[in-house]
């Protein structure tokens, strides 16, 4: 071949490969499409989107500050709810990210791998991985700054040539896709530190001899991300930089029960889960694996040990930014400031750089095979097994399209259809959030008449309520005398006619389907002492909602009054012994209340001919005695027919009672 013509084959060869990765990159946006429309948003997500809509710059600012992560996602949503208030607009920045991610993934496989087609390859694989597809459907900031970091690498390894003069655009790129990326998630100063030990080890190692402009601008690039991040570390990050309340198990408690190795193996077995289409069953079953990875990377090191070969130092250099970013995270969990083994989304910075390590494997092991033919069977064997294992993984995810709360929220609206203001605590403001998204918030002032709450006007059409969310609590206490007083306040501050109240509870107290009564007429008693009157009030296991308005009313109260289609939550309905309640999409009004515990009973008092009994039958269901009036029933077997020995359990459950 005439050397004219190699630049055209090698431009076309290009040209081909990106438009196979751009096809890769439509495959994968597939799943991320079905799961964006689909999916509920969780308590999280929503807090985001809430954040992004204040429409009071000083607000979104101390919203920003409270919260654990970066203003760049904040500010980018921002932008993206002006298109609307839909699942795909709040997923919209992290669902680009996460298809962009694809195509990168596959550049720079480019640049490490010696096989054509092993790029493609590890496209795919990243791009059909669950992991990936999960984070890539969140509405926070790990898959914004998942991109940046791999946008970053992508130019990281061109400073690593030293056969070539470093572009500046490269040095330029890389440290600005690294800001970015910092700016997006603090977890991305993991990929910074284990960049610069790879500069570092490439000067010492393989840069001979070593030009000192070059090392000056690269210090300079190195210089500029420190002085950003540093910026919005002291800024903004420091103060949360804690142990988080609900992670406590992936933070290592020296003194405590567990070894160092025991913490470090333990949250190494969820890490791999949380990566793996198969999942392993066992701590026992772990070691064979970690023992198998432990294989792997040492015959990927050996085989990639020629590092005056480019693509062998770069090879060389993803798996020490791997190694060396898994390595930070778990001397930041020893020390109690990151998290490892936690949480997907916190742990999900590794994941590229594993696909990338695992095609590094492959490619080099298909490249050693001296018959083409059977090495590029190796390759498809290995691409069915990876499609097939995660194509698994995706249908055994649970697909829930009901946001969190829903049942909370009909009962809400069901009892309190048109409310003329409504006070939630710190908790509720998101679950309340969550079903009023859609309308219009807007932030009115700060610590008016009750010191730490806040005040919203919500509104949609001509529909339209004010808000009161107080930020010093996080859940309301009913018995807490000073709430009511606070109520009371706020009502006639804005001279309303009533203030409802929405409260679900972040934990259901143990024993509470028996006390409903008792917090019922606590509320009525605690209210009347601030010359408030309960208008009406719906309380059950998880939640109370309730009206107050100033002065004299009659008050509304399921227990007070005889109902014809009595659910389990009505007071009338009375428990004794271990009963527990939860939701259940089928029941009346979505909820359930069962017993395991022998003698457990429930009393109901009623006028009419007759009363049905509204059950569910399932496998490990057992027999209710039921007694009118004194007199003996009969038996109902909540199973079917006798109660069948394959049943694992003996619950017995009360969805309603329905008068006739």
């Amino acid at each position: 071949m005439a050397a004219s013509a190699r630049p055209v084959v090698r431009h076309l060869q290009s040209a081909s490969g990106n438009l196979l990765l751009l096809g890769i990159a439509l495959l994968g946006a597939i799943p991320r499409l079905y799961l964006g429309a689909t999916q509920f948003i969780e308590y999280d997500g929503y807090w985001h989107v809430f954040i992004a809509t204040q429409d009071d710059w000083q607000q979104f600012r101390w919203e920003y500050n409270s919260n654990f992560h970066p203003p760049l996602f904040y500010l980018l949503l921002k932008v993206a709810i002006r298109f609307g208030r839909t699942r795909l607009v709040y997923r919209a920045i992290s669902l680009a990210a996460g298809i962009a991610a694809i195509f990168v993934i596959g550049q720079i496989a480019k640049k490490i791998s010696r096989v054509s087609y092993m790029p493609a390859f590890a496209a795919l694989v990243y791009g059909i991985a669950l992991p990936s597809i999960i984070i890539s459907c969140e509405v926070r900031s790990y898959m914004l700054s998942v991109f940046f970091v791999l946008a970053s690498f992508y130019y990281f390894l061109d400073l690593l040539d030293t056969d070539a003069k470093v572009p500046g655009r490269s040095r330029l790129l890389f440290a600005l896709n690294a800001v970015l990326a910092g700016y997006s998630h603090y977890g991305a100063f993991f990929y910074v530190f284990a960049c610069g030990l790879v500069v570092v080890l490439f000067y010492i190692f393989l840069l001979k001899p070593r030009p000192w402009n070059r090392f000056a601008l690269d210090l300079a690039a190195f210089g500029l991300i420190g002085v950003a991040l540093g910026y919005v570390f002291f800024a903004h990050a420091q103060p949360h930089v804690v142990m988080a309340e609900h992670l406590q198990t992936h933070y290592f408690h020296a003194g405590g029960q567990e070894s160092l190795m025991d913490f470090l193996l333990r949250n190494s077995y969820e890490l791999f889960n949380l990566f793996s289409p198969l999942p392993v069953g066992t701590v026992g079953g772990f070691y064979v694996v970690l023992a198998v990875l432990a294989a792997a990377a040492s015959w990927l090191v050996y085989l990639i040990r020629h590092l005056h070969e480019r693509k062998n130092a770069l090879a060389m250099a993803t798996v020490v930014v791997t190694l060396a970013t898994l390595a930070s995270i778990m001397a930041s969990a020893v020390i109690g400031r990151y998290p490892f083994g936690g949480a997907l989304r916190q742990q999900f910075f590794l994941f590229p750089f594993m696909v990338l390590c695992g095609s590094l494997l492959l490619d080099r092991v298909v490249a050693g095979v001296w018959d083409q033919k059977r090495g590029f069977m190796l390759l498809l064997v290995a691409v069915a097994g990876t499609a097939g294992a995660w194509s698994l993984a995706f249908a055994r995810y649970p697909k829930m399209q009901t946001e969190l709360g829903t049942a909370q929220m009909n009962r809400f609206r069901q009892n309190f259809p048109a409310p003329a203001a409504v006070y939630v605590d710190q908790y509720n403001l998101i679950n309340f959030f969550t079903h009023y998204h859609d309308w219009n918030w807007h932030f009115v002032s700060r610590s008016g008449a009750v010191t730490g709450v806040d005040t919203y006007n919500v509104s949609r059409g001509n529909n339209r309520m004010l808000l009161f969310r107080d930020k010093t609590r996080w859940n309301l206490d009913f018995s807490e005398p000073a709430l009511y007083r606070d109520f009371a306040k706020c009502i006639r501050s804005e001279s309303l006619p009533s203030l409802t109240a929405y409260a679900v509870r972040q934990a259901v107290m143990p024993g509470s389907v028996e006390q409903e009564s008792q917090v019922a007429k606590q509320i009525i008693s605690r209210a009347s002492a601030e010359s408030l009157c309960v208008r009406k009030l719906v309380t059950q296991q998880a939640m109370v909602f309730g009206e107050f308005k100033i002065g004299e009313c009659e008050t509304e109260i399921e227990s007070l009054t005889k109902c014809r289609q009595c659910d389990d939550t009505n007071w009338s309905v009375t428990y004794s012994g271990n009963w527990v309640r939860s939701e259940f999409t089928n029941a009346l009004n979505g909820t359930l209340t069962y017993a395991l515990q022998p003698g457990a009973s429930v009393k109901f008092s009623f006028e009419g001919t007759g009363v049905t009994y509204v059950y569910t039958k399932a496998f490990n269901r057992g027999l209710a005695a039921v007694f009118i009036d004194g007199a003996a029933k009969g038996v109902i077997d909540l199973y079917s027919g006798q109660h069948n020995p394959a049943s694992n359990a003996s619950y017995v459950d009360v969805d309603a009672l329905l008068v006739r």
